[in-house]
């Protein structure tokens, strides 16, 4: 059970001690440490939050999900054992420079914190106070990424990372705003600034920015296939072909067909069902392919080498430790899906 140290009472008095001197302001920082263009800490100043524009649903494009229930709990429970410490996360605000508006800030990041404070009681709280310059698309460019982005290294929780979604959403809304260019360096360049932590996490960057490239149609991006995509490919580019991808009978070649993709346990898993499939009726099985996303060590063709090399080794394998005489004619691989565009022909698939 989680035993409660601090009174709201004692954490507001914490907080209205804090000598402002002494916090350190956040840094904004992309995965190679620089700071983010066209914005910087002015200052940071005790702020009421009754002052703040902090609307969930209109202004937190940061977080596309906007805030929840268990994470302001989270934070709240945060707060009554810990108390409040001068390392904590600052929130950030900017002027809204406009002496007609009933507020005076408006939020950019710091919503769940503002609903635990709420809760709480708490009415005034430490922020940064940032600055924007540039046009009116490089000051809302910037915006969004001190939105999602995660701050550096030196402040501590309480404070709620941005997720997968979050920072899906708001790189396609940049896309969709013209306020980056649509290639996947500029989408990769744009994720790391926005979450630099997915620096470390390869296989996860990747995923995220290939959704992004994907739903934003990026020009000349190598597609990556599904069960879904593949018949629906079927149908615009190649609707007199009999390819099947599901393990259906095609019935001009009298074999079953199936859509597999560059990794060892589909491969094994269409191997296996192959063989059952054959040992049931006799008929062959191929196999359609599709790879991955090219690397700096493998191109697409390379990676096509490397899967027929993977079926081949497996199949070697299964012949080795067979009891009886072993046949592999009953898979074999008919062809891969095209992948490459403005060079492989859409109308059929690669051999």
């Amino acid at each position: 059970m989680n035993q409660l140290n601090f009174t709201p009472n004692q954490i507001k008095k914490q907080i209205m001690d804090t000598n402002l001197s002494k916090l350190v302001k956040p840094q904004y920082l992309d995965s190679k440490g620089k700071s983010i263009p066209n914005v910087k800490v002015t200052s940071i100043e005790f702020i009421s939050l009754n002052d703040i524009e902090s609307s969930d649903v209109d202004h937190n494009i940061g977080r596309f999900h906007g805030t929840n229930e268990v994470d302001t709990k989270a934070m709240k429970l945060r707060y009554l054992q810990f108390g409040y410490t001068e390392d904590m996360r600052l929130p950030a605000v900017y002027r809204m420079g406009d002496s007609l508006k009933p507020f005076t800030f408006k939020r950019v990041n710091g919503f769940h914190r503002d609903d635990a404070c709420d809760e709480l009681g708490i009415e005034v709280y430490p922020h940064a106070v940032l600055e924007f310059s540039g046009t009116e698309d490089e000051q809302k460019l910037a915006k969004m990424r001190v939105g999602l982005n995660d701050n550096d290294d030196y402040h501590t929780p309480p404070k709620i990372e941005s997720t997968e979604k979050d920072v899906i959403m708001t790189v396609q809304e940049m896309v969709h705003c013209n306020l980056i260019l649509n290639t996947e360096e500029n989408i990769n360049d744009e994720v790391l600034k926005c979450k630099p932590s997915l620096s470390t996490k390869k296989s996860v960057l990747n995923r995220v920015v290939s959704q992004i490239m994907s739903s934003t149609q990026t020009p000349g991006r190598k597609p990556t296939w599904s069960l879904k995509k593949a018949l629906d490919w079927k149908k615009r580019h190649v609707h007199s072909e009999t390819y099947e991808f599901s393990y259906g009978l095609d019935s001009a070649r009298d074999e079953y067909g199936v859509l597999v993709g560059d990794n060892q346990d589909y491969i094994d898993r269409a191997i296996f069902k192959a063989m059952e499939l054959h040992n049931e009726t006799g008929r062959k099985t191929y196999i359609i392919g599709h790879v991955g996303d090219e690397t700096k060590s493998m191109d697409t063709i390379a990676k096509r080498i490397s899967f027929r090399n993977k079926l081949a080794k497996r199949l070697g394998v299964i012949e080795k430790y067979a009891t009886s005489k072993f046949n592999s004619e009953f898979i074999s691989i008919l062809g891969f899906m095209p992948q490459i565009q403005k060079t492989e022909n859409w109308g059929g698939i690669i051999k």
